[in-house]
């Protein structure tokens, strides 16, 4: 019951969200709104993790706040800025579920070669696109279009090392997170349309509460896998008493 409030509130306020986006309206709500969706997201996390959950709690905890913030400088009027500062928060968002869906990937290079070709096509299709326009934030740039892609290859890799449910929810909001920060892109460098907004807005929201889901199903199939869950298990077992002795 309490999953169904979590989720009638989440896409109702991201609802709102885009109406306000649309509308247009003189008293704008959207600096509450936005915010609010990700400690929504964030509450979901902390309320229903489990400690047999094998995904690292804190990297959540890091990637969830740093897109918080980074949404918050986004919103703001300066145009550099706050752009740098929303570009710096999102990088590390990416850098924290990058870090641990590579905590269960399979590095087979029968699976690893393949992906890599692809992504370096993606990578130089992109760079092409936007060049003109990333002008001298063009080393910036292909940094975190490499940081992308290796969120993206890191939640690939995760089959076969966890549920099916996890992988296909994780990969799924993943890939949606890279097509909403590509058309992030091309609304700050090359086509200012309105209608890109709440297109970016509605991709970012969904594909953050697919990973957020797919992370709180992740549940190893390997042996080795289900060993490390318990080793870690045991070991937020014990942070957890020690915080309540404390």
């Amino acid at each position: 019951m309490r999953s169904i409030l979590y989720y009638i509130a989440y896409f109702g306020l991201l609802l709102a969200d885009l109406l306000l986006i649309h509308f247009r309206p003189e008293s704008n709500w959207r600096p509450v709104l936005e915010p609010a969706l990700m400690v929504i997201l964030f509450l979901y996390f902390k309320f229903h993790y489990r400690v047999k959950n094998t995904d690292h709690p804190r990297l959540v905890q890091v990637a969830l706040s740093s897109l918080l913030l980074g949404g918050f400088f986004l919103m703001k009027s300066a145009p550099l800025n706050s752009f740098l500062a929303g570009f710096c928060f999102f990088l590390i968002a990416n850098i924290a579920y990058t870090l641990m869906f590579y905590r269960y990937a399979d590095m087979n290079l029968k699976r690893v070669i393949p992906f890599v070709t692809v992504a370096y096509i993606m990578a130089i299709a992109l760079l092409y696109y936007f060049y003109d326009a990333f002008g001298y934030y063009f080393l910036p740039a292909f940094f975190y279009i490499f940081v992308l892609l290796n969120c993206l290859q890191a939640a690939f890799l995760r089959y076969n090392m966890v549920s099916p449910k996890s992988y296909y929810l994780v990969f799924s909001g993943v890939f949606l997170f890279l097509i909403a920060q590509v058309l992030a892109g091309v609304y700050y460098f090359l086509i200012p349309e309105a209608f890109l907004v709440p297109l970016v807005v509605a991709i970012f929201f969904i594909s953050q509460i697919l990973i957020i889901h797919g992370v709180l199903s992740n549940t190893p199939k390997t042996e080795e896998g289900s060993a490390s869950a318990i080793v870690y298990a045991e070991q937020a077992e014990k942070e957890k008493v020690k915080e309540t002795a404390s």
